[in-house]
């Protein structure tokens, strides 16, 4: 690229036009949301019965991946505004029960419905309800859940 031509596509993004810079906001967006561990974070989140896993339920899900990358990527998702994590009260909380939860943001709904991302929220609801999980599990998804008011 010459440096005219540098030089106009410079004044050009700099000339404040909206509809690109919304764009390449929701491109980037889309970009970090369906990089690999994300997006299967958000598809396990969108599965559980209650859309609002504990790490130890997340954790489960995935195996192949260590509980500080599932930390780390559910962080980010955090940051990005598409998953709000949930802290059990305290009053509410039991010795061997999960004390935070993870689940998708209403701009984070609003966000992946725009994108077309949860198209198959029934289906992966569906698929939860019929495997089989360990009694461990099982007791992780009784553990009484934060309120999301």
């Amino acid at each position: 690229m010459t440096q005219k031509t540098s030089k106009r596509k410079s004044d050009w993004e700099q000339s404040g036009a909206p509809e690109i810079n919304e764009y390449e906001e929701k491109r980037e967006l889309l970009h970090e949301i369906t990089q690999d561990t994300r997006f299967d974070l958000i598809q396990t989140i969108l599965m559980h019965p209650d859309q609002l896993p504990s790490l130890n339920e997340v954790e489960y899900m995935h195996p192949d991946r260590s509980k500080a990358t599932l930390r780390e990527h559910l962080e980010k998702l955090c940051s990005l505004g598409i998953v709000d994590k949930l802290k059990l009260p305290k009053e509410r909380q039991t010795r061997d029960s999960p004390k935070v939860f993870y689940g998708i943001s209403d701009q984070g709904r609003d966000i992946l419905s725009e994108f077309g991302l949860l198209d198959v929220e029934n289906t992966l609801q569906y698929l939860y309800e019929n495997m089989e999980k360990s009694d461990k599990i099982k007791r992780y998804e009784d553990a009484p859940r934060p309120s999301r008011d």
